[in-house]
């Protein structure tokens, strides 16, 4: 039977939890028009919030998951672009969402040597969820 890291534990809510997070990145859209193409920048913004879900193991022995809420997907300052996820039916594999797994891989995912596991929900999601 695997334990549980109190320390750790306490120690990843302590410094993940109850933060607002934000993911900014530059997303190139073409539009192909006749035999010509436009290109524009669109500006996005992930805000979301972290809940460490489990951590088990010891020490650098563990493997803790956490649960990312996303609380706003914002695209050229227009808020509540969440329906841009809910086209893809929340595909956790969604291009812009491994571009937050990949932020969190490249901040948190270097400050400790266990091994990380992130799973997305929106808020609406998380609240419907069991978490026990």
């Amino acid at each position: 039977m695997m334990t549980t890291d109190t320390k750790l534990a306490n120690t990843l809510k302590k410094l993940y939890e109850g933060h607002e997070y934000v993911t900014t990145f530059q997303d190139e859209v073409y539009s192909w028009n006749n035999d010509d193409y436009e290109t524009t920048t669109e500006y996005w913004e992930i805000v979301y919030y972290l809940k460490l879900n489990q951590l088990l193991g010891e020490g650098a022995n563990s493997v803790a998951s956490f649960d990312v809420i996303i609380a706003d997907i914002i695209i050229d300052d227009e808020h509540n672009r969440l329906d841009v996820w809910a086209d893809r039916d929340y595909d956790q594999y969604a291009w812009f969402i491994e571009t937050v797994r990949d932020d969190l891989y490249d901040t948190i995912g270097n400050a400790f040597p266990i091994s990380l596991y992130f799973d997305f929900y929106t808020e609406e999601e998380y609240k419907n969820i069991d978490n026990q």
